[in-house]
C-alpha cells in the first residue's frame, strides 16, 4: 500500500485512536502512523516551508532545515551556475536553493532522509541528485556547502577539514555555539546570521573576510569592532542589539556604551533605526525587589531573578511598560521603559 494513499486517508484528521485505527484497517499500523505524522510535522514545518505541502519530513531533519529565506541565501553565496555538491543535505531545503540557481547534487547518509530528500526536491521541481550514504574524502569539488551533523556540539560528521582543502569554493553551516578559535581553525572568514531575531548559525566560507553579522531579513552586514565601553547607568535610550552582532563582536557601530557586565543591552542618546537594534526610551529607574505593578515585557541581561517569576509576581499589562534588567557585579538595576517604533 502506497505512502499517497495513507496521506490521503489521514489527510484533515485529527490523529486520535479512532482515526488512526481507521487509516490502519486499510494500509496498515506502520504506514498509518507515518501519515499522522507527517501531517504534525508539515503543520509545524508551515513557516519554514510555507510551499512545502507535500515534503516529506523527520522531526530532527526539520529541526536542523534551512527555512527558504535562509536557504536562498546559502545559495546566493555560489557564483550561478557554478556545480555546487551539498554534504549532508539532510531534507533538501539548501539542495532545493542550490539547485534553482545551477547544477547541485547532494549526498546524505542517512538512507531514509535521503530519501527524503530526494522526493522533495522532486516536488520543488528542481533538477538535483541526491546519493545516499557517506561522502568520501578526496574528491574535487568547483562548490561545497556542508552542513555537518554535530554530536556533542563540537564533533563534527562529516569533518570539514576533510573536504575543505578540495573545495575551489566552499560554505560550512556550524553552531554559533562553537568557539571563535574553534570556528577559524576551519576558515577565517565567518557571517553569524540573524533570522526572526535569533543567531541561527555561523556560516564559514572562502567568498568571506574578516568576522561579521549577517542579518537575513534586510540583508545587511554588520562587520567586527572594538567593543564598546561599558557603563552600569543607562543613558536616555536602552537598545537590545541582535543577538548574531553580539556573537559577531559587533557592538561598536553605533557610539553606544554596553549596558552593564553582560553583551546585550547598549545606552545613550537617539540613534538612527536600525534592524540590529530594538530601542527603548528609558521612562524611570525602579526597585527590582518590589513590584513595579503590571509589565508588557521583562527583558534581562545577566543573573537577574527570571523573566517568569517576576512576570507572575508583577502581573501583565498588554499596554504596559517594558521592565529591562541588568546587573553590575552583585548589583541589579531595572528600569521601566516604552518601546521606540
Amino acid at each position: 500500500m502506497s505512502r499517497a494513499r495513507a496521506l490521503e486517508l489521514s489527510a484533515g484528521c485529527a490523529a486520535t485512536p479512532r482515526e488512526i485505527e481507521r487509516v490502519a484497517r486499510e494500509v496498515g499500523p506502520e504506514l498509518a502512523a507515518w501519515a499522522f505524522t507527517q501531517w504534525a510535522l508539515r503543520a509545524k514545518a508551515e513557516r519554514k516551508f510555507p510551499l512545502g505541502h507535500d515534503w516529506y519530513l523527520d522531526r530532527d531533519g526539520l529541526e536542523m532545515a534551512s527555512a527558504l529565506p535562509v536557504a536562498a541565501w546559502h545559495a546566493s553565496l555560489f557564483p550561478t551556475g557554478m556545480p555546487v555538491t551539498d554534504i549532508g543535505c539532510g531534507l533538501g531545503a539548501d539542495l532545493i536553493a542550490l539547485a534553482q540557481r545551477g547544477p547541485a547534487e547532494g549526498c546524505e547518509a542517512d538512507p531514509t532522509r535521503a530519501e527524503y530528500a530526494a522526493h522533495n526536491v522532486q516536488v520543488a521541481g528542481v533538477q538535483a541528485t541526491v546519493t545516499p550514504g557517506l561522502c568520501e574524502p578526496g574528491a574535487t569539488y568547483e562548490g561545497l556547502w556542508m552542513d555537518p551533523m554535530r554530536r556533542g556540539g563540537h564533533d563534527l560528521r562529516p569533518d570539514p577539514h576533510l573536504f575543505i582543502p578540495h573545495a575551489e569554493t566552499f560554505a560550512v553551516k556550524l553552531s554559533p555555539l562553537m568557539t571563535d578559535a574553534e570556528l577559524q581553525a576551519l576558515a577565517p572568514g565567518i557571517r553569524f546570521v540573524s533570522y526572526e531575531g535569533a543567531c541561527l548559525e555561523a556560516v564559514l566560507g572562502s567568498m568571506f573576510e574578516g568576522v561579521a553579522a549577517y542579518h537575513i531579513e534586510s540583508g545587511e552586514t554588520l562587520t567586527q569592532t572594538p567593543d564598546a565601553a561599558t557603563t552600569g547607568e543607562p543613558g536616555t535610550h536602552i537598545y537590545e542589539l541582535d543577538p548574531a552582532a553580539v556573537r559577531a563582536h559587533a557592538r561598536g557601530h553605533w557610539g553606544l556604551a554596553q549596558l552593564g557586565d553582560h553583551p546585550g543591552f547598549l545606552t545613550g542618546g537617539p540613534v538612527a533605526p536600525s534592524p540590529w537594534l530594538k530601542a527603548f526610551r528609558v521612562i524611570q529607574a525602579f526597585n527590582p525587589k518590589k513590584s513595579p505593578g503590571p509589565v508588557q515585557a521583562i527583558k534581562k541581561r545577566g543573573p537577574t531573578p527570571a523573566p517568569e517569576i517576576l512576570a507572575r509576581q508583577w502581573g501583565h499589562d498588554a499596554k504596559g511598560p517594558v521592565a529591562l534588567l541588568w546587573t553590575t557585579g552583585r548589583r541589579v538595576h531595572a528600569v521601566l521603559t516604552e518601546r521606540v517604533d
